[in-house]
């Protein structure tokens, strides 16, 4: 079964207590494919979500992409990994059955450091996965302010609120 469609992804730039920019994808199994627009979230409900349009937020996009990024290296490390782990074990057990001592090494050595790589990059990129989450995830300074206006929490113009 093939799970497609347009998903929002990549919150950053929030506003404690008020609401942060999202960008909708086209995506496949969810995986954020085409980013088609982006928006200041005030409300999630079951029917959807409100607020403000904004123009593309390409910090929004890079984060959704990097996430994904992220999500895939970490499985495919683990795979590696995994599969260096077995080829460790399977050398190992030539180990005296009369293969050249040298060859021996360096087939254990290599085994050995692909196991290693393979399980420490698979943490560090699930880290890194896991602490992007939070990200980018408040506006500071200038960008905070920009949004602030748009959403007529500051100057005379109202906000412009739409449902999707």
């Amino acid at each position: 079964m093939i799970i497609y469609g347009l998903r929002w992804f990549g919150p950053v730039d929030g506003i404690p207590g008020i609401g942060e920019v999202q960008t909708r994808f086209v995506h496949i199994w969810f995986i954020p494919l085409v980013p088609t627009g982006s928006m200041f979230v005030t409300a999630e409900t079951e029917g959807g979500i409100s607020g403000l349009k904004v123009p593309l937020s390409f910090r929004s996009i890079f984060k959704a992409w990097l996430r994904t990024f992220l999500f895939f290296s970490t499985i495919g490390l683990l795979f590696g990994g995994g599969a260096s782990l077995i080829n460790l074990i399977a050398n190992a057990e030539r180990l005296g059955h009369g293969a050249k001592l040298m060859d021996q090494a360096l087939n254990l050595g290599s085994a050995l450091g692909g196991t290693v790589c393979g399980f420490l990059g698979a943490l560090i990129f699930g880290l890194m996965w896991w602490f992007s989450s939070g990200w980018m995830r408040v506006a500071k300074g200038a960008r905070e302010q920009e949004l602030r206006r748009r959403l007529g929490l500051v100057g005379d113009e109202g906000p412009q609120e739409i449902a999707l």
